[in-house]
């Protein structure tokens, strides 16, 4: 999906226009096959960031909970359990 649509669509959402959110794609400039150029811009921060701080302020690694994630996902597909399926709780069902 173009970038461009994604916009669209989250300015149409309430709380997202509300807040004034808005996401930026940094230039990369291919220096040569093995290495890149990626534009930093210290004005903006990276949804890694946010994870890194959630996590500081809840006293665990960052890496846990997606490492979690990835244990829930195993065991669902071990049960042959659909894993597209997201519960109203924002959990996945069959967990």
């Amino acid at each position: 999906m173009p970038l461009h649509v994604c916009f669209g669509f989250l300015m149409s959402v309430q709380e997202t226009a509300r807040r004034f959110l808005h996401f930026t794609v940094p230039r990369v400039v291919a220096v040569s096959p093995q290495m890149r150029l990626v534009e930093d811009n210290p004005s903006s921060i990276s949804l890694l960031d946010i994870l890194k701080q959630g996590c500081q302020s809840l006293g665990i690694e960052h890496e846990t909970p997606i490492a979690r994630y990835y244990e829930r996902l195993v065991n669902l597909q071990a049960r042959q359990a659909p894993v597209s399926n997201i519960s109203k709780n924002g959990k996945m069902d069959g967990t």
